[in-house]
């Protein structure tokens, strides 16, 4: 159950901003809707109607995972469920809302629950010298979850914030061995979900740790760019294990090229 659902078409755009993202064209995209830019000016244009195209699919998904629980959504893309499980599954699994700011784990606390984001932004970051190292930005259609604390009980040196205003489903460890001891089928589901995700997650942080920061922003460009337009700039700096004036100097060797 603790795991990071699969993604289609990327992260999902921030809903509500106007301003298209600076973003290489998405010719896959393009050809969806039955365009190819040919010069500049037609990929200046295709980035505009891209991005309201991702919106208004993200706000169609958003709204349909709203008018159900989440967690049913997606475990019915891997499964027919029966009434008794989707009720089994909601019960279990509360949707709250958080204030920006709010703290949903601390250093030093034992961590009991992970956190499936449906609309928000949760920040995760250690306390390093007394300075916060930004470590990951957990957006719509990801799980934030502290699983060293979880399984083993120990003590978290994480913090999670609300970065903004964060709707969650909340999965507690407990509520879910007993949900596996009702409807054992679903371990099964769920044990191998969490293998892929912590095998892309290793991935991404070795592919991570070996890239340039110019590399590391170009990347985060490309796969995330409303993180740009969702989160502080110095946030986005640590983050990338960068200074906020180094990630500058990238910003305008990137506009001057």
């Amino acid at each position: 159950m603790f795991e990071n659902s699969h993604r289609a078409g990327g992260d999902w755009a921030r809903r509500g901003n106007s301003t298209a993202p600076h973003e290489p064209a998405d010719l896959e995209t393009a050809a969806l809707i039955g365009a190819i830019p040919e010069n500049e000016e037609e990929k200046g244009a295709m980035r505009v109607l891209i991005f309201r195209f991702r919106e208004c699919i993200s706000c169609v998904a958003l709204n349909k995972f709203k008018m159900d629980h989440i967690l049913v959504e997606l475990m019915s893309q891997l499964t027919p469920l029966t009434e008794e499980e989707k009720l089994a599954i909601k019960t279990s699994f509360p949707i709250k809302t958080f204030d920006k700011g709010t703290y949903l784990l601390k250093e030093g606390q034992i961590a009991k629950d992970a956190y499936q984001v449906i609309e928000g932004c949760i920040r995760e970051y250690e306390l390093i010298d007394g300075e916060e190292k930004t470590t990951a930005f957990f957006t719509e259609n990801q799980s934030a979850a502290n699983f060293n604390s979880i399984a083993t009980g120990t003590p978290s040196k994480r913090y999670f914030i609300c970065a903004e205003k964060t709707t969650v489903a909340i999965l507690n460890a407990e509520k879910e061995q007993q949900l596996y001891k009702q409807f054992p089928r679903f371990e099964t589901f769920c044990r191998a979900g969490m293998e892929q995700m912590m095998g892309t997650e290793q991935e991404n942080l070795a592919d991570f740790i070996t890239m340039k920061p110019e590399q590391r922003y170009m990347q985060l460009l490309e796969k995330r760019p409303e993180l740009l337009n969702r989160v502080p700039h110095h946030q986005i700096a640590s983050y990338l294990g960068i200074k906020p004036e180094t990630l500058s100097r990238i910003r305008r060797r990137i506009i001057r090229s």
